[in-house]
């Protein structure tokens, strides 16, 4: 007898359910074996295979009683009545074994099966991060091989370096040598020596010498001499005539610019010049002590040794005095010289302190000014701190407490004033401690009368002062306590001052470039160049004042009244009489602002990017927040591509006229930001006001050529001979939108192309020979070439100033650029398609042969398939390198049409790029299919952002409606109206925007629901309002303004093909018009058919129009005046009524 243990021990638990089921249902004992007379056999029967498979059988699992019970009589009937009967299932022993052998073996097969799909799997991951390793390790045995191979090289180049160098010259004798000084650094070597001859000269020294004075460079600020023994003359008469030059220049004065004095001395060695720096050195720093103190110095220059009274205090040759204590020397080595300086005797001379002859003076000091506001406005403590009569500097930071803020974290806020404000979370003030104290004022006191400062405190309080400063890292040699400082405020906490000096001289140089006004000038100008205009610059203009709040006269006199009797309560008059007048300046402002001002406009407006500064810099090592900018630019912009100078022009130059002067000026822009020299439109026109200017300085320009073309140049007009330019950005949206309507099931694939960093990639030489091929060598080509070649730019940061050389990139911002860079990509596209030969390659449209469009930085480019798109771009990168310009690949989109069945992707400079759902241009969603209001939805969705993001204050203000109107059509209009002349409309789309335009003016009037109407009284009675408020101040729907621009564009459109050259938006607009379709339709067999059924939105459109022109309209747009006319009838048909429903009047809504 088999147990079922057994089983379970041999198979070990897997696979028994069949086993158990057959088991179950036989009545009989499985006999092994049998009788010898085959008894037992006569009553076995095999049981096949296919009934062991666990498939057929029942689920595993005690069964129901009733379903047994159903089972045993199901099978005593067959035993008794059924077939087979008689015959009891059994099993021998052979086939027990067959079948456990069947079984196990598909168990086996099933585990080697697992155990192989597993270990292929763990080899595969090995592989790979075997690869992975070996890619690695051979990467970095070619950088090794690199790095080994540039040593080599430099180790080359230092031997043969080394080889061709000259042996070293014994320095030469400089007894025969005079140094001229006195010019600033960096002058130019022409000036001082022409500056020098002119004064010696004068003064008659010219005898003296035996050659001409020269310099070592082309900028210096010294210049040198060599005199020689004439005949028969010795050392000491040559050294006599130089001493005769040397007393000549010290006994007169003779002025060169800066106020500067001209001088002469003894050339020295490096050495003798270092010896003679420590006794220098030494006076200056008693100089900046006082002139008295330098007054008692002896100096010996030759030894570098200084005495004061019976005192040597320092030398830089001799030892110092036995004796003395090395705790009192400064020591230090320069050049080879161990030089010192006796702090004790030179304190104890001078009568002074020790630690401050010790202690290095500062060169500069930083004030720290730090107030408890106790909740009032940040922008109080300065305005309080003026009318106590504490002025504002460019070297004072304001550390406030217990500001009032709104979120938690750190934030920044520039209003006049850069703040930035830190808050933990769960405070209402924010606070932080910091990670070491040295100095800390702070003290437990019973009663403040007066403090060990002698300041008078509140007598009648107790507590603790609270108000400290805390510093670490700085020297701080005073702070001050300014006394009755909290009543300005009316808290309890006084203004504390602390003063923090810092040694060595600012590098930090900032220049002003806030716009200038003319304040006057000379009578009359006699004469105009460079200098002098920096000169009237500065003289004649100055900086525009602000128009930021100004106390009244009655704020000013409760001022002088409070000063002058410091009480709480006068104060307290200030603070009020304050708030009420820049209240009303807040609410004059805004009113200008909405009545059209648009300087105060700018200025309300809320402000983006605050702050960015501060935490860029914190992201950067310490002090290298600039130099990362600079070099940033600095690998951008100096390629080492400089362009060779132009030898002189010979032929002639037409001069400018006073009337192009004129309009050159009328053209400019007042209140711009200035440059380094501080010249501006105001400047310009108030020298052309002056008697003698506008002459001279059309003079000056005519000599100054390259200063002419910056302040007004002809435009320049030398566009390639070819159709892929886009003239703006509203033809580009026009051509897409066609294209996409007449995409007609082509499986037609797009992809936008973004160049990067376009203004800044630009190769002049390429630029400037592609000038040269279109205006020839003359004048004015070498204009704009000089202009290219010399190009300075000055960096300006919140951290520091440097110069940029530009060898490559054209200018952003600059009036030429755009017309540059417009040029060159429209050449470069057009010169791709010449050497490709792309016109020769089927054109995505038949009878289309438009395959690009082109707008500034931004191209696109279509075909049936990615594999054509994918082949012209790599040829266009090919000659956009050449131009020095390259593709943005991770800005390049691409959309395959729903109907296009092959691939979907494409890969630009190994970038791959999937086909994306949607196009984006300009802010401008595209896709086939697509309806004119889905075109509308991110059009419409920027003047709501606008509205509630920086202009509700100005829109919403309690100011005449007339005036907040006009702003919003201005603002918001403009955003949304944009490039609706290239897009087609329909009623649906006309009516959407007409709702934007309600719901503007219904957010602006401030409707709100009442609690005694339905939202459907609200709604009507909100709408017919702001449909008043439309046809009073407005005067247009904004329906009406798509309507007529459309019209206006394609009258224009049309209007091209009077001229040789025409855009993409003629092209695709002349392409399959309804005039075509018509005469394709009259051919039944020949004609062109769709492939499906389509709504004809741009033919119903053309229908319309020509139902409105009175005919075929495309033959009334070359009549400006008539089609014009026409507008009229365009309106009647297409506009949409003013309302829907039962609306009297719209005047009174």
């Amino acid at each position: 007898i088999l147990d079922s243990a057994i089983l379970l021990k041999f198979f070990g638990g897997k696979g028994l359910r069949p086993f158990f089921s057959i088991l179950s249902g036989m009545s009989d004992r499985i006999v092994l074996g049998g009788d010898k007379g085959g008894a037992g056999d006569a009553r076995m029967k095999a049981v096949p295979d296919d009934e062991l498979d666990g498939s057929d059988l029942e689920p595993s699992g005690p069964s129901s009683p009733k379903r047994g019970k159903d089972q045993r009589t199901e099978r005593a009937s067959k035993r008794r009545g059924g077939e087979g009967a008689d015959v009891v299932p059994a099993l021998d022993l052979v086939q027990m074994e067959r079948l456990l052998e069947a079984h196990s073996s598909r168990i086996l097969k099933a585990q080697k099966d697992n155990l192989e799909g597993m270990m292929s799997i763990f080899e595969q991951q090995t592989a790979e991060k075997l690869s992975h390793i070996e890619a690695k390790a051979e990467r970095a045995d070619q950088r090794s091989q690199n790095v080994e191979a540039k040593l080599e090289q430099m180790q080359n180049q230092l031997h043969d370096l080394l080889k061709t160098k000259p042996a070293p010259q014994p320095e030469p004798d400089r007894r025969y040598t005079l140094v001229f000084g006195g010019w600033p650094r960096d002058t130019r070597r022409q000036v001082i020596l022409q500056q020098l001859k002119e004064g010696l000269e004068r003064l008659d020294l010219v005898q003296h010498m035996d050659s001409e004075a020269f310099c070592t460079g082309p900028r210096r600020s010294t210049a040198l001499a060599v005199f020689y023994p004439r005949e028969q003359e010795s050392e000491y008469m040559v050294r006599r005539r130089m001493h005769q030059v040397i007393m000549g220049l010290a006994k007169t004065h003779v002025a060169i610019p800066e106020g500067r004095r001209l001088f002469a001395t003894y050339s020295k060695s490096r050495a003798e010049r270092a010896v003679a720096g420590h006794a220098g050195w030494l006076k200056r720093t008693l100089t900046a002590m006082g002139a008295e103190y330098a007054a008692l110095l002896d100096l010996e220059y030759a030894t570098g040794t200084c005495w004061v009274g019976s005192s040597i205090v320092a030398s830089a040759t001799r030892p110092s005095e036995p004796g003395v204590d090395e705790r009192h020397l400064l020591r230090d080595e320069v050049e080879g010289n161990k030089v010192w300086v006796n702090v004790v005797a030179l304190a104890s001379e001078l009568g002074r302190p020790q630690r401050e002859i010790a202690r290095p003076r500062p060169n500069w000091e930083l004030e720290i000014r730090s107030w408890n506001l106790g909740g009032s406005d940040e922008y109080a403590a300065p305005q309080a701190l003026r009318d106590l009569g504490m002025l504002d500097s460019d070297h004072v930071i304001y550390l406030l407490q217990e500001m009032s803020r709104r979120e938690a974290g750190w934030q920044t806020d520039q209003k006049g004033l850069a703040f930035s404000t830190g808050k933990k979370v769960g405070e209402w003030c924010g606070w932080e401690r910091p990670t070491s104290i040295q100095a800390v004022r702070s003290r437990y006191i019973e009663r403040w009368e007066n403090d060990d400062d002698g300041v008078p405190q509140p007598i009648g309080r107790m507590g603790k002062q609270i108000d400290c400063v805390c510093h670490k890292g700085l020297s701080i040699p005073r702070v001050e306590i300014c006394v009755d400082t909290y009543r300005c405020l009316g808290t309890d906490h006084e203004l504390l001052r602390a003063f923090a000096g810092f040694k060595g001289e600012q590098r930090h140089v900032r220049h002003s470039t806030r716009p200038r006004e003319w304040i006057g000038g000379p009578e009359v100008i006699n004469k105009i160049d460079h200098d002098i205009l920096k000169t009237m610059a500065k003289q004649c203009t100055k900086p525009k004042p602000g128009k930021g709040y100004r106390d009244s006269q009655e704020v000013k006199e409760a001022i002088q009244k409070a000063r002058s009797d410091p009480s709480a309560d006068n104060w307290k008059a200030v603070q009020n009489l304050r708030k009420k007048s820049r209240r009303q300046w807040e609410t004059e402002r805004i009113r200008e602002a909405t009545q059209g001002d648009w300087e105060q406009v700018r200025k309300l407006r809320a402000k983006k990017n605050v702050g960015w500064d501060c935490h860029y810099a914190e992201q950067q090592d310490e002090g290298e927040a600039h130099n990362s900018v600079h070099k940033h630019l600095k690998n951008i912009y100096e390629t080492g591509d400089t362009l060779p100078e132009l030898p002189p022009w010979q032929g002639e130059v037409e001069a400018f006229t006073l009337d192009e002067l004129d309009m050159a000026l009328q053209a400019g822009h007042r209140g711009k930001a200035v440059g380094l020299d501080q010249t501006s439109q105001e400047l310009l026109q108030g020298i052309c006001a002056t008697p003698g200017g506008r002459e001279q300085l059309l003079e000056y320009f005519n000599q100054e050529t390259y200063d002419l073309l910056l302040w007004g140049a002809p435009q320049l007009s030398c566009s390639p001979d070819s159709s892929y330019s886009v003239q703006n950005p509203k033809s580009e949206s026009r051509d897409l939108n066609s294209a996409a309507v007449k995409e007609w099931r082509r499986g037609t694939c797009w992809l936008k192309v973004d160049l990067a960093k376009a203004f800044d990639r630009v190769d002049r030489r390429v630029l400037t020979a592609r000038l040269l091929e279109r205006l020839g060598m003359g004048p004015e080509y070498r204009c704009w070439y000089n202009l290219l070649r010399q190009n300075d730019a000055v960096l300006q940061t919140s951290w520091d100033t440097s110069v940029l050389h530009m060898h490559g990139g054209i200018k952003q911002g600059a009036i030429e650029s755009p017309a540059f860079f417009s040029f060159l990509a429209e050449t470069c596209l057009h010169e791709a398609a010449s050497r490709y030969k792309w016109k020769d390659s089927e054109d995505t449209y038949e009878g289309l042969a438009l395959n690009d469009l082109l707008y500034m930085d931004d191209g696109l480019q279509w075909s049936r398939g990615v594999a054509g798109i994918e082949k012209r771009i790599a040829q266009w990168g090919v000659v956009l390198q050449e131009y020095g310009l390259q593709i943005n690949a991770k800005k390049c989109q691409l959309y395959c049409s729903p109907h296009h069945t092959g691939e979907r992707t494409i890969k630009i400079q190994g970038e791959l790029i999937q086909a994306s759902n949607e196009l984006h241009i300009l802010g401008v969603t595209f896709r086939v299919g697509i309806t004119s209001s889905e075109l509308l939805a991110p059009l419409m969705a920027k003047p709501r952002a606008k509205f509630w993001g920086g202009l509700q204050h100005l829109l919403r203000a309690k100011t005449p409606l007339a005036g907040r109107v006009r702003l919003m059509e201005r603002i918001l209009g403009g955003t949304v109206l944009w490039p609706l002349a290239a897009l087609p409309m329909d009623s649906s789309s006309l009516g959407l925007i007409n709702s934007l335009q309600q719901q503007l003016c219904i957010w602006m009037m401030r409707v709100s629901k009442r609690h005694d109407e339905t939202w459907v009284q609200y709604w009507e009675r909100a709408h017919r309002g702001a449909r008043a408020v439309v046809h009073k101040f407005s005067g247009k729907r904004w329906s009406t303004v798509w309507l007529e621009r459309w019209w206006q564009f394609a009258g224009h459109r049309t209007r091209i093909n009077m001229y040789e050259t025409q855009n993409a938006a003629t092209i695709i607009d002349e392409y399959r018009t309804r005039t075509w379709w018509r005469e394709q339709q009259s051919r039944p067999t020949t004609g062109i058919r769709h492939p499906g059924h389509y709504y004809p939105k741009l033919m119903n459109m053309e229908r319309d129009m020509d139902r409105a022109a009175g005919g075929p309209w495309r033959e009334q747009t070359y009549n400006r005046q008539g089609w014009n006319s026409k507008l009229g009838a365009w309106l009647a048909q297409k506009d949409l009524p003013w309302a829907s429903m039962r609306q009297p009047s719209l005047e009174h809504a």
